[in-house]
């Protein structure tokens, strides 16, 4: 047996068990198919999309498994690109009809979850016939672009790649796109760096089923961009002086308390402002050349560019370090804050900080609210989306980000989607807003 040749009976014995003996055992010559499996999706930080990685074998004439032919392992990135993610199958010579359905998938970091269509690449592949002796190589290539779309069939497999995979497969879809910001930001904003991101988690538990969208998974590709490190003051609104879609913000003294705006200088001039129209937000960012962020930019910096559940990690907040829940458990003074009062409510890049990602306020987007299943949106990749409204005369909803000082840890999450159904009248003392600006 060849130096090459002993690795496929560890292989098929370490990952999938088939009935090949151990290298230290004597066999009966017989043929193996040995099959790779890569993606030119990223899988190394800080864009690794998918960690779990299921095979199985489907002899010829039947539709399941042969019994010990499952397998599932984790995957990383030195794995693909080294070609370690393969195994040996031991086939009848000269046999058609045997198959191997792959499934990589994003496991987030733990074995419990299931492979879910949306967040899953998956190929049924024909695996090549073989003579009494030898190995024959083929490769099952998973592509980004198939995300949520099974390739192939039990009854209609599609065909493996003869040989193994070229190098440099692996991520080769963010290839060519811009990563770092062209420019430099400006005063009180910060760059952040275009990449591969997931939107939706189905760890997501909410309450209302018109939110629940945020469980749907998708994969996104961002540009880079410039985000304004904290949320808009009450000073900066007024000092811009945008041309009045509507009147003024709301004031505290025009019956509602906690909202901040003043027509004069005041000691809310450092605070978020707040108790405004998703239009008055917008005219505002336009005014300063700039435009609220997308719904993807911001998931992307709230999960930390990794599809974090927050900002910092996957752990709930301590009173201290994030500004939520003024009502019970944390008994704070109600409203928001100053800029970066939670202490682990921030994401430093390339040694600036975005902070107020995940409390203090709600943030309006750029998207029109729209259900998973809608038009905008379901599984699949999508390339630096945006819900546009498009002409209209109607007042639409519009998707609101992030968490607020009166909510619970919990909706605090990267993930978590809320709307406002009417983006000009429906205003708020827990949504403000902050800008963004493309940068590449």
């Amino acid at each position: 047996m060849t130096a090459r040749a002993s690795l496929v009976p560890l292989l098929v014995g370490a990952l999938l068990g088939l009935s090949v003996p151990a290298c230290d055992r004597v066999a009966e010559p017989t043929g193996q198919v040995l099959l790779y499996v890569t993606t030119d999706a990223p899988m190394g930080p800080p864009d690794g999309l998918f960690d779990r990685l299921i095979v199985e074998v489907i002899p010829p004439g039947e539709r399941a498994p042969c019994e010990g032919c499952t397998r599932s392992f984790a995957v990383d990135d030195a794995r693909m690109s080294e070609g370690r993610a393969s195994f040996g199958v031991a086939v009848r010579p000269g046999a058609s009809g045997y198959r191997a359905r792959v499934r990589l998938y994003r496991g987030g970091g733990s074995a419990s979850l299931t492979p879910r269509v949306a967040s899953t690449l998956e190929a049924t592949v024909s695996l090549p016939s073989v003579g009494a002796t030898g190995i024959v190589e083929a490769t099952c290539l998973l592509g980004l672009a198939t995300l949520g779309k099974p390739q192939g069939s039990v009854d209609a497999p599609v065909a493996s790649q003869p040989g193994a995979p070229a190098p440099g497969v692996v991520g080769s879809v963010l290839r060519g796109r811009p990563t770092a910001c062209a420019g430099e930001p400006g005063e009180g904003e910060v760059c952040v760096p275009g990449g591969a991101s997931w939107m939706g988690s189905p760890r997501l538990d909410v309450l209302d089923a018109r939110e629940a969208d945020g469980r749907d998974e998708r994969v996104v590709l961002v540009s880079p961009f410039f985000m304004d490190r904290a949320e808009v003051t009450v000073a900066e609104l007024r000092a811009a002086k945008v041309a009045r879609v509507l009147d003024d913000p709301f004031e505290g003294d025009q019956g509602r308390p906690e909202c901040l705006y003043r027509a004069a200088p005041s000691e809310n001039d450092g605070l978020p402002v707040n108790c405004l129209s998703w239009q008055r937000a917008d005219a505002y960012c336009k005014k300063v050349g700039k435009r609220l962020p997308t719904e993807a930019e911001y998931e992307r910096v709230a999960g930390a560019l990794v599809s974090r559940a927050y900002v910092w990690g996957d752990g709930l907040p301590a009173c201290d370090e994030a500004v939520h829940a003024a009502a019970a458990p944390c008994l704070a003074p109600r409203g928001p804050r100053a800029a970066g009062s939670g202490s682990r409510d921030r994401l430093v890049l390339s040694g600036r900080t975005i902070v107020d990602l995940a409390g203090n306020l709600r943030e309006f987007t750029q998207d029109e609210f729209q259900r998973g299943n809608e038009a905008c949106w379901g599984p699949g990749l999508f390339v630096d989306p945006v819900c546009e409204a498009g002409p209209t005369e109607e007042l639409v909803p519009r998707t609101v980000r992030g968490g607020s000082y009166r909510d619970e840890a919990t909706l605090l999450r990267s993930a978590q989607r809320s709307f406002v159904e009417n983006e000009r009248f429906a205003v708020s003392e827990l949504i403000g807003f902050r800008c963004a600006r493309s940068a590449k």
